[in-house]
């Protein structure tokens, strides 16, 4: 019995729990985690180098004083000048003295007192000549830059050459100074300062000459002075050396009527000796023998040629005014300009004539 009660009680206790309303759950409390700041700090980095953009500045005006050189000395301010000229007022070209023919000289800048400028340029084995008539404003600024660029107070005995050479490169000038030098292997010193060493399979084994900006800038003006217009020349003479071959080639017949082969040997004979000379052609057979020599040359065929019982070799050279090869009485010397015709110019140049831009090679 006793049991029964307290059963009835445990389930009476359990009813009245369960009518009773629920106890609310804990609401659960958010702790919010501090926010991630984000702290930009600022890392340096270099300001990239500005590439400058390719601007064009502009030369500065030639100076009458030079630039320092090893032993170049201060050049008084350029002056006004009046004075009487022959014909020639520049030459400059090159000169080969192993040379086989009296063809040794070669023009490459004819300046004539009357403002003819005559200029020779070559491709290859191909050479040609222009020509432009300068005023007399365009001649004095010439001039003019040559004097300052101490052309006339330079010194030969400055370049030494380290080892003797046939070739040369020589510059005349005549105006109110004048100065005439020959310079070995000038081109090449300029060119390449080192083409001897190349040639001797060495470095360094041989001392560079000296070339004073006297030398090259004079060089370089007459190289690359070209004025804007310039037409074609055509000289008026051509010389032909024959003699006995001295290159290999197969001979091939002279087929030219006029002149014949013959002619050109009996006419090339100096009277009452067996002395030679060039044979000097103009006009019509000038052009012809040119022409036909050009023709031979550009077929392959060596300049060797048979008519009969001669076999010779012929070599010709177009001569530009007052340029002749040697004759009979002067021996078998390099063509060279001949004595101009007695005619003298008056001429006078200011430095209102101004000078003329130099362009060197940039190292």
């Amino acid at each position: 019995m006793k049991k029964v009660l307290i059963t009835l009680c445990t389930i009476l206790l359990l009813a009245l729990s369960a009518c009773q309303p629920p106890l609310p759950s804990p609401t659960p409390t958010l702790t919010l985690a501090p926010s991630a700041t984000l702290t930009l700090t600022p890392t340096l980095h270099p300001i990239p180098t500005q590439v400058p953009s390719p601007t064009l500045i502009p030369l500065p005006a030639p100076s009458i004083t030079p630039g320092p050189s090893p032993t170049s000395t201060r050049l008084p301010p350029l002056a006004a000048h009046t004075w009487q000229s022959g014909s020639v007022l520049i030459m400059a070209g090159t000169r080969d003295l192993d040379a086989r023919t009296p063809f040794g000289t070669a023009i490459d800048f004819l300046l004539l007192a009357d403002g003819q400028l005559i200029v020779r340029s070559c491709t290859l084995d191909v050479c040609t000549y222009q020509t432009s008539q300068l005023e007399s404003k365009q001649v004095c600024a010439l001039l003019n830059t040559i004097d300052q660029a101490g052309f006339y107070d330079y010194d030969p005995a400055s370049f030494t050459s380290p080892q003797p050479s046939t070739h040369k490169v020589f510059i005349q000038v005549s105006a109110w100074r004048s100065l005439s030098i020959e310079v070995d292997q000038l081109d090449q010193w300029l060119s390449d300062p080192n083409w001897l060493d190349k040639q001797l399979n060495c470095k360094n084994c041989v001392a560079h000459p000296t070339i004073l900006p006297a030398l090259s800038n004079t060089y370089y003006l007459l190289k690359n002075f070209r004025p804007q217009k310039l037409d074609p020349y055509q000289p008026q003479q051509m010389a032909v050396w024959l003699s006995a071959p001295w290159i290999e080639g197969t001979p091939v017949a002279w087929l030219l009527d006029a002149p014949t082969l013959s002619d050109l040997y009996n006419r090339s004979h100096c009277p009452g000796s067996d002395q030679t000379q060039a044979v000097v052609l103009q006009g019509d057979e000038s052009t012809r023998v040119s022409e036909y020599l050009n023709q031979m040359l550009g077929e392959g065929y060596a300049p060797i040629f048979t008519e009969g019982s001669l076999k010779l070799q012929v070599v010709n050279q177009w001569l530009l005014p007052f340029e002749s090869p040697a004759g009979c009485a002067a021996g078998s010397t390099p063509a060279a300009v001949t004595p101009a015709p007695a005619q003298v110019y008056n001429l006078s140049c200011s430095p209102a004539d101004g000078l003329v831009p130099v362009i060197t090679p940039t190292p």
